[in-house]
């Protein structure tokens, strides 16, 4: 699996189904601040919704068209960054990502 350690307090890392009720968490904590950019948050309504979220990510890497991965800070999610559909042939793809709002001056 995809695990990259930026330093001792952040990383990136591939989301498992396991972490569906971890990232529900930060995502419902943060509803009033992340909607302004993330129209979706307001259809997530329970950490199973994230589960074939998470399922098709995975999928996504593993056909290497992009990637989708979680940011943490000490070991907790605090946002997620992505890589959507990666065109090889031209090199290029397009990059989001979202943050917790504790977490932008980080």
């Amino acid at each position: 699996m995809f695990h990259l350690k930026i330093n001792d307090q952040i990383e990136l890392k591939l989301l498992e189904k396991n972490d569906a009720k971890e990232l529900f968490d930060v995502v419902d904590h943060e509803r009033d601040y992340l909607r302004e950019w993330l129209p979706w948050v307001d259809s997530m309504n329970h950490y199973t919704d994230y589960e074939p979220i998470i399922e098709m990510w995975l999928k996504q890497f593993t056909m290497h068209d992009g990637i989708q991965a979680g940011i943490l800070h000490n070991d907790k999610v605090v946002g997620m960054i992505g890589f959507h559909g990666i065109d090889w042939t031209n090199k290029k793809t397009s990059i989001g990502y979202w943050l917790s709002e504790g977490y932008q001056l980080l």
